[in-house]
């Protein structure tokens, strides 16, 4: 683990997606902007990106744009000496369909996203890391078994958090990733 091992600097916008996030990147790493050797550099979206498109105009992003969205990012990351195996492409998480369906129809609106189309930006995002020579996280895949998304609303959200996170962790926060996760750990 890197416990006491690095500073973090999240970056994280709730709500972007790649269309957004591509445009604002320069301000936020430029060379010699004190991430002279990073550690890691993370990417992590989809989630947003994946948006259904009928329902979701605003934060939806085309699968092909996404693509080529996070490759502007990892060109562009590697342009200002972020070296690329720092840097590590994260595939957007599964989708409880049935939680997010209760949780739109408590917001009034329509479910706007579908768990088979955030595997199929999960699957780009892995595509575009292995074009790019940059490590990957599959979450898409890691938090899934047999298909089934391995949580509840209720595990993110205890009695009476209304709209919080509480209440126990999702049993896949502790899991142990594999080769894939060693691999990473072992070269940063």
């Amino acid at each position: 683990m890197l416990v006491r091992k690095c500073d973090v600097l999240n970056r994280g916008f709730s709500g972007y997606n790649t269309r957004w996030a591509k445009i604002i990147l320069p301000r936020l790493v430029r060379k010699g902007s004190g991430l002279d050797s990073p550690v890691a550099v993370t990417i992590f979206f989809g989630a947003n990106d994946s948006a259904l498109k009928d329902e979701n105009p605003k934060q939806h992003v085309p699968l092909e744009e996404f693509a080529a969205n996070l490759r502007s990012m990892v060109r562009y990351l590697q342009s200002v000496d972020v070296p690329e195996g720092r840097l590590i492409l994260i595939t957007p998480p599964p989708l409880c369909e049935a939680a997010w369906a209760q949780e739109c129809l408590q917001q009034g609106c329509k479910l706007n996203r579908l768990n088979s189309v955030v595997g199929e930006y999960a699957r780009a995002c892995l595509q575009v890391a292995q074009d790019c020579g940059a490590e990957a996280l599959d979450l898409w895949t890691l938090m899934q078994k047999d298909g089934q998304v391995e949580w509840s609303a209720q595990s993110w959200r205890g009695p009476g958090a209304e709209g919080r996170m509480g209440g126990p962790l999702p049993r896949w926060v502790g899991l142990d990733a594999g080769e894939d996760l060693e691999r990473l750990r072992e070269s940063l």
